[in-house]
């Protein structure tokens, strides 16, 4: 009988247990350990019993808030659908309370939309540390809208790291800090324009050799004379003399 209030695939998960022992699990590991280090807690109130002053009138237990707090996180980080059944029917739907020895709590913003048993009477309480601090009741965290957010979120993570990776590729990779990366046409272009500008050079050292050889073979060649004139005879004399005197 104990076992239909037994979350389905689970040993500890419900009002109570049906292990046979500390490490008996059931299908769903992960879920299950969640529930048996929240059914184990240090600080709890049974079922319709009295403790700190406070009074559970449920027909399963009642858990310190800071045991409730690692219960929520750890269904939450598990994230299974199993895990996701159990954290919406506490937290949400039994909407099971715990209990604190904390500052006196205050409303500070009621809930627009009230039901009784289905949503709760105050939005956001804040504590108010100028009373002493006594045992007390809070409400449980909103389990689904946290579990949504928190998918909805992963889902658009997901989305950028695929677009930066999708870009990264397009992307042509940048050369390293320092280096310069070769491109075969700029290193052929490169090479020409060395060979052309030495060759220019090499050229530009040859002409003045070139035009001091052709000045001194001009400074030391003998006259000739070229075919088809007549020497003329050596003239003796005065340089002044007059035709008149050459004819005699």
């Amino acid at each position: 009988f104990q076992s239909l209030f037994i979350f389905p695939g689970t040993k500890w998960c419900g009002a109570g247990d049906v292990a046979k022992n500390y490490d008996d699990l059931g299908v769903h590991r992960e879920t299950d350990m969640c529930c048996r280090a929240h059914d184990n807690s240090d600080d709890n109130i049974p079922a319709l019993q009295t403790k700190h002053g406070i009074t559970n009138t449920n027909l399963y237990t009642m858990t310190n808030c800071k045991d409730d707090r690692k219960f929520y996180n750890c269904l939450l980080n598990d994230g299974s659908p199993s895990s996701v059944a159990v954290g919406k029917l506490f937290f949400n739907v039994l909407r099971t309370e715990c209990f604190a020895y904390t500052y006196p709590k205050k409303c500070v913003k009621k809930n627009p939309i009230y039901v009784p048993l289905l949503t709760p009477k105050c939005k956001k309480y804040e504590l108010d540390k100028s009373a002493p601090k006594e045992w007390q009741t809070f409400p449980p965290s909103d389990f689904i809208k946290e579990y949504t957010d928190r998918k909805r979120n992963q889902r658009n993570q997901a989305r950028l790291d695929d677009c930066r990776k999708r870009y990264q590729k397009r992307r042509p990779s940048t050369p390293a800090f320092g280096s310069k990366r070769k491109n075969p046409k700029t290193s052929q272009s490169l090479r020409t324009r060395i060979t052309l500008e030495t060759s220019l050079k090499a050229m530009t050292s040859v002409q003045p050799r070139l035009r001091s050889e052709s000045t001194t073979i001009r400074r030391n060649a003998k006259p000739t004379m070229t075919k088809g004139l007549l020497l003329l005879p050596e003239l003796h004399g005065k340089a002044n003399q007059t035709s008149q005197d050459l004819s005699s």
